[in-house]
């Protein structure tokens, strides 16, 4: 696996509505510090230099909690020939070295939906996942009751993310479409997305996809992605050219995953604070 170092400021913002970049602005133009290397790595990967990783700074704004900080470390890297499934393992295998001694399990976004809001993440209506955030105290405008990956999101915050300390450390796996990102789609009943999260003591180490390779579906997730911010009252952000025109050029099939350093340390010293 090579390692490489791929650009810190960026040409093109990110699109994900949950996440919001630095500016860096002057006469001529904006440049956005970025908030992965996603985008850079997979145009290596188009380029069919193999299997690769970058350890290096990222930056997102407003990001600071207890678990969150503007400015850390992340560690990402690209599989070529593998899926998600095949992707844990390394994860695993990271985890170990790092001196992490746990017993990992996979458990489903359903399992843990089902166990702690009793509903199926998957084929509940709108309404009724309204009707459930409600209850939990919460309340809705019109625009964010038809705005699914919001309820989901609300949801697994209220409901699920106050219990899974208890469950050490697992990979979250099969998440509802609506919470794809980037993720390809199984063809099982619910289309879920092939994606999976590393959580540990309640605490989200690790993010990986089995990576959405085809140009026509990446386009179809930023225009969603757009979709959503214009929904939220965001502004609707430019799409990553680049990265369209790498897929194009035939990208491999492989997965990928990212790991938040600070996080992972936080965790394996048994710290609350990072």
């Amino acid at each position: 696996m090579l390692e490489v170092q791929t650009p810190v400021l960026n040409e093109y913002p990110t699109s994900e509505p949950s996440i919001e970049n630095f500016v860096i602005e002057n006469a001529e133009k904006c440049r956005y510090l970025r908030t992965s290397p996603e985008s850079s790595l997979k145009k290596l990967v188009a380029s069919r230099i193999g299997d690769i990783f970058e350890v290096g700074p990222v930056f997102r704004k407003g990001e600071e909690s207890p678990i969150h900080l503007n400015e850390f470390t992340m560690l990402e890297w690209y599989r070529l020939g593998y899926d998600h499934k095949k992707l844990i393992r390394d994860v695993e295998l990271l985890v170990d070295y790092c001196g992490g001694r746990f017993e990992f399990r996979q458990i489903t976004f359903m399992e843990l939906f089902v166990e702690h809001v009793g509903l199926n993440p998957h084929s509940t209506s709108n309404a009724e996942l309204s009707r459930a955030i409600v209850r939990f105290g919460l309340k809705l405008n019109d625009t964010e009751k038809e705005d699914r990956d919001y309820l989901l999101t609300c949801l697994y915050v209220l409901g699920v993310e106050p219990n899974i300390k208890a469950y050490g450390a697992f990979f979250l796996t099969d998440f509802p479409k609506e919470l794809r990102a980037y993720a390809r789609l199984s063809d099982d009943k619910y289309c879920s997305a092939q994606r999976f999260e590393l959580i540990i003591n309640g605490v989200e180490v690790a993010n990986g996809y089995h990576e959405v390779i085809d140009p026509i579906e990446q386009q179809h997730c930023f225009e969603i992605d757009n979709e959503t911010r214009l929904r939220r009252g965001l502004t609707a952000t430019k799409i990553d050219k680049g990265w369209i025109a790498a897929l194009k050029k035939g990208m491999p099939a492989c997965a990928g995953v990212a790991v938040g350093l600070e996080r992972l340390q936080m965790v394996l010293d048994e710290k609350i604070n990072i």
